[in-house]
């Protein structure tokens, strides 16, 4: 997947909402988080068993629902539970153009 330039207000955006959802983790009682040597990736631990633990993307750990997790309970598994899916957006000059074929009763390119 290629990357795509964010803008300055979308990136703030970001770090603001990571700075947040870091410290709600920081603030769950039975799950740990820590830092990968590279500095690229985010861990989540469980503070019962720190063999149980689960690398994270910024972008991996910003879908997680921590509230959601919270209301499970805040254990490891509750957490882990609360990942959302990434929905693919797909732009809509593509859909446009797709549905402009179908309409003409081209076959898929």
């Amino acid at each position: 997947m290629a990357k795509k330039f964010l803008g300055v207000h979308v990136a703030d955006k970001r770090a603001i909402d990571l700075h947040h959802r870091l410290k709600a983790a920081e603030a769950m009682p039975l799950i740990a988080i820590g830092f990968s040597t590279n500095g690229r990736e985010i861990l989540l631990y469980d503070r019962n068993d720190y063999l149980m633990y689960r690398s994270f993307t910024v972008d991996q750990f910003l879908r997680l629902d921590l509230q959601q997790a919270k209301e499970r309970g805040g254990s490891y598994i509750a957490v882990m539970d609360s990942l959302k899916r990434r929905v693919t957006q797909v732009p809509q000059r593509e859909v446009d153009e797709g549905v402009h074929r179908f309409l003409l009763g081209e076959e898929d390119r």
